[in-house]
């Protein structure tokens, strides 16, 4: 792993449906296959290589809970009971949820590391305004049109589509025609290598 690599922020925005996630969901071979568990694989994925932690990485899960805008944060120096799986950071979804639900219950108490803001996606605009931004896209046409500079803060964003006005100027990154959860891994073998 490159020094450089080491020493930068890389932050992940993933924009995920209404987090409507129930505990007997994560059990059931139907909701495993369905749009939200590539979301919450997603967390996963930005988190662990090689069984290796990225503690330089935030992760940040843009939903709707009840109607409201949310985003649960998983700030990797602080995290804490993350493992690999999907499970895993399910229940740490879930604990987000209770939390937003009920924060005086004892499923409601978050995690080191976990954070809840009723926000939408203008108040990550507005908190890394001076980092450089990338929209990675889902295409049949692998391309990357702009290097990644590993010594500044990089946000990647993920499942944005072409619904969402970005205020400044966006990168794009196309890793080919895959789910996000892969667009994630490949990225960061790509952050991993430096380029």
């Amino acid at each position: 792993m490159c020094e450089k690599f080491m020493l930068s922020e890389i932050v992940f925005v993933i924009n995920a449906p209404p987090l409507s996630l129930k505990k007997p969901d994560l059990y059931d071979s139907e909701f495993t296959d369905s749009e939200l568990s590539t979301h919450i694989k997603s967390i996963s994925d930005s988190f662990f290589l090689s069984n290796q932690f990225r503690k330089h990485y935030i992760v940040y899960f843009l939903t709707e809970i009840s109607g409201d805008s949310y985003i649960i944060e998983f700030k990797g120096n602080e995290l804490r009971f993350l493992g690999p799986s999907f499970f895993s950071a399910g229940h740490l979804l879930l604990r987000a949820k209770n939390h937003i639900m009920n924060p005086d219950s004892k499923n409601g108490k978050l995690t080191p590391g976990i954070r809840v803001y009723k926000r939408d996606i203008g108040w990550i605009f507005e908190k890394y305004k001076e980092s450089k931004w990338f929209q990675v896209i889902n295409t049949l046409e692998s391309t990357r049109s702009h290097k990644i500079d590993l010594n500044s803060k990089n946000v990647f964003f993920f499942g944005f589509g072409d619904n969402v006005e970005f205020n400044k100027e966006i990168f794009t990154l196309s890793l080919g025609f895959i789910e996000m959860d892969e667009q994630i891994i490949i990225l960061n073998h790509i952050l991993e290598s430096g380029n």
